[in-house]
């Protein structure tokens, strides 16, 4: 069972609480950086170091305005070609941000504050959105923000994301996008999908790469053993087989399934062979041991003289061999050491439950002790232990409107009037014998009759005659059926 996932993990260049991005422009970021104490250019260069960053001049170079307000001490930034000849920084970072060239109208720019050598005794200009000049002295206020700058460095250089995740180079870091599977800051954790427990009732799980793979106990089936197994599909030929969900000796294996009650399975025909190879294929495809092994083994010298008398073989040997179903040569038998860990199958013959739990006289074998049983039912019930009645009237084999009523493998059909037949299936002629009043005309309508009076015409007969009108009673019409005056000289007779 495969699960897909992708995830994507942002990892930032650490930053504090008081730095705040604003723009990049052509490999430079520009931020704004908390100042602790008066924003003089000694506190707003000492806030960028302290984040690792330059401090710019009020002119982004040495060729903009003639080389005033630029020193060496200040970063030498790119102008971008925004305010040509003069190209201050927050000009050309209002650009930017903003779109305009108006930094007192740029909100992301309120209260920073820039180095301008000579400018003040302060040394700085600060910009104030609600303020009556754009350009605070940067004696008069303390605690606002500093305008720093530094290179931007490709996160993704280095190539950080692991396991085929794809890096996307960010302003403030990079960003992994994990390959599905893995996830983790550089897609270097191995996603775990057996963490959310998706194999049931006791199976075991084993996480792989994008998924995991339930190993269910006996009798349990499916991609997460979420289905009980049909203790009939786990018999052939008079025993019942079933397969370990770990691995051992061929000699522990043989303990474990005598502890079942059973014992390592015999194969001994093609059947068998079949059978067992099925229930791997459903289950684990892994070799598994069965109940095979060699009783000595004959050895000679090259000069075909038998051994006898002097050996020198050290504890254990010669080992002995033992037979299992490889998985890599389509469970073909192959001989190997007896003590190598596989896992096995165990056979069990079938026999009288020592607890009868079938119900309604269902036939109960086992085998594996009492651990699986078989159930076989009598005609007329199912379910694991034949405790249901199979309801013979859900196919509705009552016709014509017929009432069934459910029996032990039978029902019984109670026919409407007029039907009559072990499903309701003939229909009998109503008219015969005539249940009209003498000398009234019968027509068979099917679920229904209608009595007729001659001399009426009906648009079956026409006699001329004089008729009294008919009031309906009890004794109108057959049993079953209710009377309606249908007009002068005519009424009908209906189920109900």
């Amino acid at each position: 069972m495969l699960a897909i996932l992708v995830i994507a993990l942002l990892a930032p260049t650490a930053l504090s609480a008081d730095v705040v991005y604003v723009t990049s422009i052509q490999g430079w970021e520009y931020y704004k950086v908390r100042v602790s104490g008066q924003m003089t250019q000694t506190n707003i260069q000492a806030a960028c170091v302290a984040e690792g960053m330059l401090f710019p001049c009020m002119r982004a170079n040495p060729d903009c305005g003639g080389g005033q307000q630029w020193t060496a001490d200040c970063p030498a930034l790119p102008d971008n070609g925004t305010d040509p000849g003069a190209c201050r920084v927050q000009v050309i970072m209002s650009l930017s941000a903003c779109g305009i060239p108006e930094p007192y109208m740029c909100p992301l720019m309120d209260d920073t504050f820039i180095y301008i050598p000579g400018f003040s005794a302060s040394e700085t200009c600060g910009i104030d959105l609600d303020g009556p000049t754009w350009c605070v002295d940067g004696g008069q206020v303390s605690d606002l923000y500093a305008t720093c700058v530094k290179q931007h460095v490709n996160g993704c250089l280095n190539h950080p994301c692991l396991n085929g995740g794809q890096c996307s180079d960010l302003t403030d870091g990079y960003q992994c996008i994990c390959q599905t599977g893995w996830t983790g800051q550089n897609c270097e954790t191995d996603v775990d999908e057996c963490a959310s427990n998706p194999c049931q009732n006791g199976a075991t799980c084993t996480d792989g790469l994008n998924g995991y793979l339930c190993t269910c106990t006996p009798t349990w089936t499916g991609d997460h053993c979420e289905t009980r197994q049909p203790v009939e599909d786990l018999v052939y030929d008079g025993k019942c087989y079933r397969l370990s969900s770990s691995s051992a000796t061929h000699a522990d294996a043989q303990a474990s399934c005598t502890a079942m009650g059973g014992r390592l399975a015999v194969v001994k025909d093609a059947g068998a062979q079949a059978f067992i190879v099925n229930q791997i294929r459903q289950e684990a495809l892994v070799s598994h041991w069965i109940g095979l092994k060699t009783t000595s083994v004959t050895f000679q010298h090259i000069d075909q003289s038998p051994l006898s008398g002097y050996t020198n073989w050290m504890p254990g040997e010669p080992a002995e061999l033992c037979v299992l179903m490889d998985k890599d040569n389509d469970f073909k038998w192959k001989a190997e050491f007896c003590d190598s860990l596989h896992n096995y199958a165990c056979e069990s013959a079938e026999g009288p439950c020592r607890l009868n739990v079938c119900q309604n006289g269902g036939n109960c074998t086992a085998c594996f002790g009492d651990d699986l049983v078989q159930c076989a039912c009598p005609p007329g019930f199912e379910g694991e232990h034949c405790e249901i009645d199979i309801d013979e009237c859900t196919s509705s084999p009552c016709q014509f409107g017929g009432t069934c009523k459910d029996g032990i493998d039978s029902y019984i059909c109670t026919c409407v009037p007029g039907y009559t037949g072990d499903n309701c299936e003939q229909d009998i002629d109503l008219c015969h014998p005539n249940p009209c009043p003498f000398g009234w005309e019968c027509v068979d309508t099917g679920p229904s009759l209608t009595c007729n009076a001659l001399g009426f015409d009906h648009g079956h007969a026409h006699v001329r005659a004089a008729v009294p009108r008919h009031s309906c009673t009890k004794s109108s019409c057959p049993a079953g059926m209710t009377c309606a005056e249908a007009g002068p000289g005519s009424y009908s007779c209906t189920v109900g």
